[in-house]
């Protein structure tokens, strides 16, 4: 895989996030100017446990800060009725659950937290959606919360995440600056190397970083749930860049609730009793009796985060009988025993005290994804415009029903926070909302950007896949301040199950000083490239502008032919750029093997047009890349309309046969005419074909007549 170093980034935690409001992009970077923008308030009705069918906009009301809005949008997104072609990126990110798994390093003993990851694995195999998007972290004492896997839909990805966990990976890591996955994609097995059993090299990592945790005095536990409490809390906050609720599947035993809690045990609150009556009052500790106030105030604190960015917390107790425990002359054994001793409340109040379930002594995590996936089946998108200042401030939210069956629950998030300009987020905060559009369904954005992909054929499994990017000027410079701009180019090729493949990324600093009027008049032209083996991809190249955060999707449908066959091939046809058109970056492939730059034709380099532009009145001329055609070769043209109708053949003139840089490939110089053609958008369609045998081959590229 040939990418970009990767800037791995530590995120606060590990959560499972359900359905995403997914405001356009358009949407925010009109806050980031004005007061008003749209937000999207996604909302579950249920009724006795299952989602309530059938309801229109006129079915509720939406109140912000006490005010009633104006329902301006409306949607329906019903997971259970996608036909398997809409099950991956068709679904709208606002519908699609982002599901993040966390991992209680400190608080669990390592059998127990082997046990809960095999669970994870289980669920991660049977009952995920296939649209859903998931990730993987881990939470650690004197480390924090760290994002293994960013929110991703490539499922073997997800494996390999959930089976690392505290594991030393041989595999080669994936050089991903959105952490969208955590394994080179070639060099991931079936097994990867890892195991889930009693033997797992896992278990005595494990054990070591409990040691510290199961050693520490009172005082010292409770610091560590204050940092805790700390350290979940900015999780929440950052959370928020990942629009819509977040439904958190913690795996833990928790903590000893009598650091924080009152204590529950009957016996020990009567000997309590009994020694304050009897005046002994050293022998009653009040934090036990009366529970701890800082840490209660640290916990609510941490609670409301979560409240107020719409995530809902489903604490699975792992801590089961017999299952992970430890037993006979154990001395860490017993001192978790001592630590769980009165059940577990803090896992219990961080359910209900966010929405969530809770669910003790097990290690089975059907049962609370199942509530998950009923409860979130079926989501109403409400869309309104607020009127706020940008500053990032909270907002509080209600929705009431309205003729709606007896009985219905309603859940929404209790409030939002105002656009905060791009220039302000935090890296992690800025990772995840570039992620988050990277994987949405909806193309677009503020920089206008083209796109153009040719798989050749260079060795015998993968094809070599250059991709050119062509950037608008005007759309990056559009609200920049100062001279220097970061242009940051993202580029993903996911096949049709929402595995990753391939990735690029590269950072293109320009100096706004020297190259400002040219970038304006010409744009800026970006090549990188992918390895690919056959098959069917969705490619996704994301640019951003650095500073103010306009950006631009666009995805490309690319057939990568099975080229290690002698079956012939069209490339699609190339209008090579006048030199100088563009200001050029490229991130080439490096490495003893790497191929060679391949649009060059008599020796001469040069760069096809990603969304070629001719005047009526000109004959530009074209590259006909052909492979396995034979020698006496003939061409011909056809117009299409941008509904792929016909229009009218095309002349093409006399074919030019030229040597190319990529072995087996033949270079056909020809020129084409664009006569007649009003102003406007179509595609030409160009078959070459061998006199002699006959074989053929068809290839097609859209172009703009200005």
């Amino acid at each position: 895989m040939h990418c970009a170093k990767p800037r791995r980034c530590l995120i606060v935690l590990l959560v499972v996030c359900a359905v995403t409001t997914g405001g356009l992009l358009a949407a925010e970077q009109l806050a980031e100017k004005v007061t008003v923008f749209v937000t999207e308030v996604p909302v579950n009705v249920t009724r006795n446990g299952e989602p309530v069918l059938g309801l229109t906009a006129d079915n509720f009301e939406l109140f912000s800060n006490g005010k009633l809005q104006r329902i301006s949008g409306f949607d329906v997104r019903d997971l259970t009725a996608l036909v398997p072609h809409q099950q991956q990126t068709a679904v709208p990110i606002s519908a699609r659950r982002h599901i993040l798994f966390l991992f209680d390093f400190s608080f669990s003993q390592p059998g127990s937290l082997l046990r809960a990851r095999k669970a994870a694995l289980e669920v991660a195999a049977d009952d995920l959606h296939p649209s859903d998007l998931v990730a993987v972290a881990t939470y650690s004492l004197g480390q924090g919360a760290n994002l293994v896997l960013n929110f991703t839909s490539d499922r073997s990805q997800l494996d390999a995440a959930i089976q690392s966990l505290a594991v030393s990976r041989t595999s080669r890591l994936a050089a991903d600056p959105l952490a969208l996955t955590v394994i080179e994609p070639d060099a991931m097995t079936s097994d990867m190397g890892f195991s889930s059993g009693d033997s797992d090299p896992a278990q005595e990592q494990l054990r070591i970083m409990q040691a510290q945790a199961n050693r520490a005095d009172r005082r010292s536990r409770q610091l560590q749930i204050s940092d805790f409490a700390r350290d979940l809390g900015a999780l929440a906050q950052l959370l928020d860049s990942v629009q819509g609720r977040k439904d958190i599947l913690f795996l833990s035993e928790g903590f000893d609730n009598s650091l924080v809690f009152a204590s529950e045990d009957p016996g020990k609150i009567r000997e309590m009793n009994q020694a304050r009556e009897s005046g002994q009052l050293w022998g009653v500790d009040p934090g036990e009796r009366f529970g701890d106030a800082t840490q209660q105030a640290a916990i609510n604190e941490m609670l409301q985060a979560f409240r107020r960015t719409d995530c809902v917390i489903h604490s699975i107790d792992i801590g089961s009988t017999g299952v992970g425990s430890t037993t006979g002359g154990d001395d860490a054994g017993r001192t978790r025993a001592k630590m769980r001793s009165g059940g577990n409340q803090a896992l219990s109040v961080m359910a209900s005290e966010t929405g969530g379930s809770y669910t003790r002594n097990t290690n089975e995590l059907g049962p609370a994804m199942d509530q998950i996936m009923e409860t979130t089946s079926v989501t109403y998108v409400l869309a309104f415009q607020p009127e706020v200042e940008p500053d990032g401030k909270y907002h509080r939210l209600r929705i009431k029903l309205k003729d709606v069956p007896g009985g219905a629950k309603l859940t929404h998030r209790p409030g939002y926070f105002a656009p905060t300009p791009y220039a302000e987020r935090s890296p992690d905060e800025r990772q995840l909302q570039i992620a988050g559009q990277l994987l949405a369904s909806q193309e677009g954005g503020a920089i206008p950007t083209s796109v153009l992909a040719v798989p050749f054929r260079h060795g015998d499994e993968e094809a070599f896949v250059p991709v050119l990017i062509e950037i608008e000027g005007d759309g990056l410079i559009e609200g920049h301040v100062g001279d220097g701009l970061a242009v940051q180019i993202f580029g993903y090729a996911l096949d049709g199950d929402g595995r990753i493949h391939d990735v690029f990324s590269h950072t293109v600093a320009i100096d706004l000083q020297q190259a400002r009027e040219a970038l304006r008049a010409n744009g800026l032209k970006f090549y990188g490239t992918f390895r690919l083996e056959p098959g069917a991809y969705s490619v996704r190249i994301l640019v951003v502008n650095g500073q103010t955060g306009l950006s631009h999707l666009r995805i490309v449908e690319l057939e990568v032919p099975d080229l290690s066959t002698e079956s012939p091939s069209l490339l699609p046809p190339m209008f090579p750029d006048p030199y100088g058109k563009w200001l050029l970056a490229k991130k080439e492939p490096g490495g003893p093997d790497a191929p060679p730059f391949p649009f060059v034709v008599q020796d001469q380099p040069y760069l096809p047009a990603a969304l070629p532009a001719v005047q009526s009145d000109e004959r530009p001329r074209l590259y006909l890349l052909v492979r396995n055609l034979g020698e006496q070769l003939q061409a011909a043209g056809r117009i299409l309309d941008k509904e792929g109708s016909s229009l009218r053949e095309v002349e093409l003139a006399p074919l030019e046969s030229a040597a190319t840089a990529m072995p087996g490939y033949q270079a056909l110089v020809t020129s084409v005419g664009a006569k007649g053609l009003a102003p406007g958008t179509y595609e030409l369609s160009v078959t070459v074909s061998d006199k002699v045998s006959g074989r053929s081959a068809t290839s097609a590229i859209p172009f703009v007549v200005r």
